[in-house]
């Protein structure tokens, strides 16, 4: 086989395996978008049990920012994570849009809660645990494609 031939052949190659691997990269599985949506959950989770104790005088102040602070953060990274993501099927577009909804909403509320924490205000970390409470009843309802 002649010295073009290989080449061609060698470029055809890498040229097929470049498409086949960013096709196989860029697709969103169900997996995937569960496993975001469980974080987010678990981050909302972690956000009611600080907001909750700090209420209660059981953690002090600055654990409860420190790790409000660390929630927002990590919700935030979901967010990013997710938007990235393109899904296979109209149902995990729709499955995407919401839990990335329900990141961004945690991720505010962590933001606000912080803040109350912080001006040492019980009662406006009370306003973000019940809207907190009702973003998880609604993340926990969302069914995957």
């Amino acid at each position: 086989m002649s010295e073009i031939k290989k080449g061609i052949i060698i470029k055809n190659s890498l040229l097929l395996l470049t498409l086949f691997t960013v096709a196989c990269s860029s697709k969103a599985s169900t997996k995937e978008l569960k496993e975001e949506s469980e974080k987010v959950s678990s981050w909302a989770a972690t956000e009611q049990m600080i907001g909750n104790a700090w209420i209660r005088d059981a953690v002090p102040t600055t654990y409860a920012k420190q790790t409000l602070i660390k929630a927002e953060s990590e919700l935030q990274k979901s967010a990013d994570k997710i938007e990235k993501m393109q899904p296979e099927t109209a149902a995990q577009e729709q499955y995407k849009s919401k839990i990335l909804e329900h990141s961004k909403v945690e991720k505010i509320i962590s933001e606000k809660m912080s803040i109350a924490v912080g001006e040492k205000n019980k009662s406006g970390v009370k306003v973000q645990l019940a809207k907190l409470e009702s973003d998880r009843a609604e993340l926990q309802k969302l069914s995957q494609p």
